[in-house]
């Protein structure tokens, strides 16, 4: 099951996302056989009764049973306006700030979020991820962008009512299935019928514990809010030589905002359940629970360059910010993304992957975050590139 295309609310002087909240669960339920079995201890008496008069009595219809299970649920849902009092959002912000000092500014941080009921997802040299209750969002971006010079600011919301309650039906019913068939179990005699019952409960319960771990991972993202914080100090000899890079969109790299908002290609890539993805039409966004981000946008191939040229320009004009970088050629579906994969020379160092994909005139950008040195989480990425495209 795949729960996509959700309608967003919108809202001024805000980056709106159209979120893709990717779940990947059976589709539908399998029929199984129960030769030895009458219709009514499958479905009970009443149900068997509302059956008889609205579809053929097929043998042993296994889901027709489970259908009337899903019909029993739905119709216990809430209205649409209940819904409306209850919306589900996802608040996501960062920021760049100028400050005096950076430790000083994130002691000052960590203490704010820590006094609103939040804390520190993670932290580096010169950048730091909160994670807040969303009730306190508005106030904490508002405070965090008074602790200095603000270089950039950016904010995301994403309405997630429709995935979430799509995905609290399907466990509702998979539980309520499964409890139908425990009972079934216990009046069941035959021993080959047992089996069958018991293999079906079995795969029950594989999708109540993915449903339920996803909706843990959707609450969490619903109950705290993401803000990303990079720091600069006012006097800061890295961002002075910076601003001698001859090419802009480099310029303005940064392994937690968007170096740009465009984007001339539509994106197909399936980064995993652990990723939720704000596929904005400015830009492509998806953000793991553990801070990990992937970002694809649009920048000028000015001065006109292959994938190779970029590739050399990467590593000649960032080698100094970071500790380390190695070359990579990535494919992402027909095309191929030149990249350098970046380490910071943090004492737990985060890993940065910027890389392009030149399409005439423009440049593909795709780059990719993780908070941790995480070579299987490349790997995984890198994989799901090769299986997506940029078309």
């Amino acid at each position: 099951m795949r729960i996509k295309g959700l309608q967003l609310i919108h809202a001024p002087l805000m980056i709106i996302p159209l979120f893709l909240f990717q779940i990947s669960c059976s589709q539908g339920y399998e029929s199984a056989d129960f030769p030895s079995m009458d219709k009514s201890e499958i479905y009970g008496e009443a149900e068997q009764s509302r059956l008889s008069g609205s579809m053929p009595m097929a043998k042993d219809d296994w889901s027709t049973a489970l259908e009337i299970v899903e019909s029993d649920i739905q119709q216990n849902q809430e209205s649409p306006d209940e819904i409306e009092k209850d919306r589900k959002r996802l608040y996501s912000g960062s920021a760049d700030l100028i400050v005096e000092d950076i430790n000083t500014s994130k002691r000052e941080i960590e203490q704010y979020a820590d006094l609103v009921g939040g804390y520190v997802e993670s932290m580096n040299a010169a950048s730091m991820v909160i994670r807040i209750p969303a009730d306190t969002f508005d106030q904490t971006f508002a405070w965090i962008l008074e602790q200095g010079k603000v270089r950039y600011q950016s904010i995301e919301t994403a309405d997630v009512t429709e995935a979430y309650n799509d995905l609290f039906s399907r466990l509702e019913i998979s539980r309520t299935s499964r409890n139908r068939l425990y009972e079934l179990l216990a009046r069941t005699p035959d021993t080959s019928d047992q089996v069958l019952i018991l293999k079906e409960i079995g795969r029950l319960t594989e999708e109540i514990e993915s449903a339920m771990l996803l909706l843990q991972s959707l609450e969490s993202y619903i109950s705290y809010s993401r803000i990303a914080i990079t720091l600069e100090p006012r006097l800061n000899p890295e961002y002075l030589s910076k601003q001698d890079i001859p090419f802009l969109w480099m310029k303005r790299l940064s392994p937690l905002y968007f170096s740009s908002n465009a984007l001339s290609v539509s994106v197909e890539l399936d980064p995993g359940e652990d990723f939720a993805v704000f596929d904005k039409e400015e830009a492509y966004l998806s953000e793991s629970w553990n801070g990990a981000i992937i970002r694809v946008s649009t920048v000028e191939n000015d001065p006109v360059g292959d994938g190779d040229f970029w590739k050399k320009a990467l590593l000649y004009h960032l080698k100094e910010f970071y500790k380390k970088g190695e070359a990579i050629e990535a494919p992402f579906g027909d095309r191929i993304v030149y990249g350098v994969l970046w380490t910071s020379k943090d004492r737990d160092p985060f890993q940065y992957f910027v890389g392009v994909a030149v399409d005439g005139k423009d440049l593909h950008l795709v780059e990719i975050f993780s908070p941790s040195e995480d070579p299987d989480l490349m790997k995984r990425i890198f994989a799901a590139m090769k299986e997506g495209g940029l078309k």
